[in-house]
C-alpha cells in the first residue's frame, strides 16, 4: 500500500525510481501468495493514473485464482470507466 500511496500522491515533484516502484507493486498484486497482499497492491494500483493501469486491473480480474482478488479488480475498473479523465496517459515532461 504504502508504494501506491508514494507514487499516486500527486507530489509536485517526481518520486525517484518511481518505475521501479511501479513494477514492484505489479509483481505484488499479480504474484504474491498472500491475498491480502494481492487485495492491497491491487487497490494501490488504482491510485496510478494512466491506461496501462486498466490494462492490468483487467488481467488480475481475468486470472487471479481468488474471488476476493478479481472482485476488487473488477470495481476498480467499473470505477475507472465511470472517470475517463483517470484514462489518459501522464503528460511527458521534457
Amino acid at each position: 500500500m504504502l508504494i501506491g500511496q508514494i507514487i499516486g500522491r500527486g507530489a509536485p515533484r517526481p518520486v525517484p525510481d518511481a518505475a521501479l516502484l511501479q513494477s514492484q507493486l505489479v509483481a505484488k498484486a499479480r504474484r504474491d501468495q498472500a491475498v491480502p497482499v494481492r487485495v492491497a497492491a491491487t487497490r494501490a494500483l488504482d491510485l496510478l493514473p494512466g491506461g496501462n493501469v486498466l490494462l492490468i486491473l483487467e488481467e488480475i480480474a481475468r486470472e487471479d485464482p481468488d474471488q476476493t482478488v478479481r472482485y476488487t479488480a473488477e470495481r476498480l475498473i467499473y470505477d475507472r470507466r465511470q472517470d475517463p479523465a483517470r484514462e489518459r496517459p501522464e503528460k511527458e515532461t521534457d
